[in-house]
């Protein structure tokens, strides 16, 4: 038996409801009981629910008028459309069990989740709710976007059929609850301040837990390497992973993938430091030599104490020199099945994630591909259609700009370089003149 670790329902006060992890357990076991098709190997090998918490997701479910559009967790049956090859998010029956197992918990996480469901709310967004924000006698909610997207006012659903699924219920049974501190958050912390999205993910992820739904990462992955491999059954998939997605879970399902290379970034221990000091003392010496920084690369075979077995992982043992600064430390440590050397697969394979990370960013900060203020799913959809179609044409111009002082411009110096039209207007009297902006000076 698992010890009963109590899980409190975060009120304003620190005062609530106390859940313990084995009525979670419970809870578990009941929904297996009316679903004996989920159980599988996970479950088996899932540990214990030791606390309460949860994700946002941002789910789609027929009809609603603003669908969801972040897909989280792999759906566990096949549909109709799943056969099509469309995205397949959350089941209506996985949802419902999530909500079952929240409104257990506390009223507090039924309705933060079923916010994040109805309106498709990042965490930080369900987070950033403010009593002002809704407005129980109207049905309707002033949905606070960010990164760059408009804010928008929606309405609330009042569900009768379905009492989980009903939006009014859910928040005026959590604002009588909710005991005033002085917060303007609908959501607040133990001290009264605006609720971390920490917090919101490790509720979703408990509640997902006790509803025998498998990992987000993994159900990402399943997916993506799904389509992937229908469009390209030739190829060799090589994934690349930073250190977050390093669990057993995610470790497990990649070794299971026939044919499939990776690299996972791996945080440092004590047992992996220690692996890596011969190498860590060769490269102070070499970096007092050369007054550079140096680098000597390595491997070890090691297991962490939730791993079925022992996996390779291949080190750079970094000494990092800044003029004006001492010399640091930065051992690195990547997870592989690939047979390459350490530096070939550091440099060559697992480095090049850098450069699509630009790309990635180029796409965000200067395409503007976030910008979904539109109220329907497939208008947002459209935009961000558009806004990659443009970005495949400016990287055919940058291949095309090859052997140019261009060949390595961002996508915003392209646009003022190439694509913006100006003049400048001189004279006094009539007629006025205009230079083209390709006759001008380069700013």
């Amino acid at each position: 038996m698992h010890p009963e670790v109590p899980v409190t329902r975060q009120r304003p006060c620190g005062q609530g409801r106390r859940v313990s992890a084995a009525k979670l357990q419970a809870l578990r076991a009941d929904h297996f009981s009316q679903r004996p098709d989920v159980r599988d190997d996970h479950e088996a090998t899932r540990p214990p629910i030791t606390g309460r918490v949860v994700a946002a997701a941002s789910l789609r479910e027929e009809p609603v008028a603003s669908p969801a559009v972040i897909p989280l967790v792999a759906k566990r049956a096949r549909t109709t459309r799943a056969k099509r090859g469309q995205m397949t998010f959350l089941t209506p029956e996985e949802i419902l069990a999530v909500l079952r197992v929240a409104r257990e918990c506390s009223t507090r996480d039924w309705a933060m989740i079923l916010l994040a469901y109805r309106h498709g709310l990042r965490a930080s967004e369900v987070c950033g709710v403010k009593l002002a924000d809704i407005d129980l006698k109207a049905g309707s909610i002033s949905v606070p976007r960010l990164k760059g997207s408009l804010t928008t006012t929606q309405p609330l659903y009042r569900h009768r059929g379905q009492p989980l699924l009903d939006e009014i219920a859910a928040l005026r049974s959590w604002v009588r609850e909710r005991e005033p501190d002085g917060s303007d958050y609908l959501f607040s912390s133990q001290k009264g301040g605006r609720l971390h999205r920490s917090q919101f993910f490790r509720v979703f992820r408990a509640c997902s837990q006790a509803a025998a739904l498998p990992p987000e990462a993994v159900g990402i992955l399943r997916r993506l390497l799904e389509r992937v491999a229908r469009a390209f059954p030739r190829a060799v998939i090589r994934v690349r992973l930073d250190g977050a997605f390093a669990t057993p879970e995610v470790l497990a399902f990649l070794d299971r993938q026939p044919g499939l290379e990776y690299t996972v970034n791996m945080a440092s221990n004590a047992v992996l430091n220690r692996r890596a000091e011969r190498a860590m003392r060769r490269a102070r010496r070499l970096s007092r030599q050369s007054g550079e920084t140096e680098h000597v690369y390595g491997e070890c075979f090691y297991a962490a104490r939730k791993w079925p077995h022992r996996r390779r992982v291949i080190f750079k043992a970094e000494v990092v020199r800044h003029p004006g600064r001492e010399p640091r430390d930065n051992p690195r440590f990547v997870v592989t099945n690939l047979k390459q050397s350490p530096q070939w697969i550091y440099e060559r394979v697992y480095c090049q994630r850098g450069e699509i990370e630009n790309r990635i960013k180029e796409l965000h900060n200067e395409m503007e591909i976030g910008r979904t203020s539109c109220s329907s799913f497939w208008a947002n959809q459209f935009r961000v259609l558009l806004t990659a179609a443009a970005y495949v044409l400016l990287q055919e111009l940058r291949l095309r700009l090859k052997r140019t002082g261009c060949a390595r411009a961002q996508v915003a110096t392209l646009r003022e370089r190439l694509l913006k039209l100006g003049a400048r207007v001189g004279g006094l009297g009539s007629p006025r003149r205009a230079a083209p902006a390709l006759l001008l000076p380069r700013p």
